[in-house]
């Protein structure tokens, strides 16, 4: 009986770190998102399950309405802070994506 208790409270603690936490839902910290809430232009992404958090963001899987595919929704918090480091990431993926457009137009033109 006492290890069941035991791992009972590892199992908790497993928990407890899947999980952002209710605390971080405020002004400032997490937005709070649900399935089945629709985001973006015409309500284009409809969130269908979480698929993790961080320290400034949760990562929602949703669906794209126009591509007719799923996508990773990446909701972040919402002080200052987060927001510029969410910029600098939207740059950086940016020119990941050109540099990657780039190599596929000049894979195509040796092909």
């Amino acid at each position: 009986e006492g290890e069941e208790d035991e791992d009972d409270e590892d199992e908790d603690v497993e928990e407890s770190e899947d999980d952002e936490g209710e605390e971080g839902y405020r002004k400032g910290g997490y937005h709070p998102v649900r399935v089945g809430d629709a985001y973006g232009p015409d309500e284009r992404y409809t969130v269908l399950s979480k698929m993790g958090w961080g320290h400034f963001s949760t990562v929602w899987l949703a669906w794209d309405r126009v591509q007719g595919e799923c996508v990773a929704l990446k909701v972040q918090k919402s002080a200052k802070q987060y927001m510029e480091a969410a910029r600098d990431e939207v740059a950086i993926l940016q020119h990941i994506a050109a540099e990657a457009e780039a190599a596929r137009a000049a894979a195509e033109a040796e092909a």
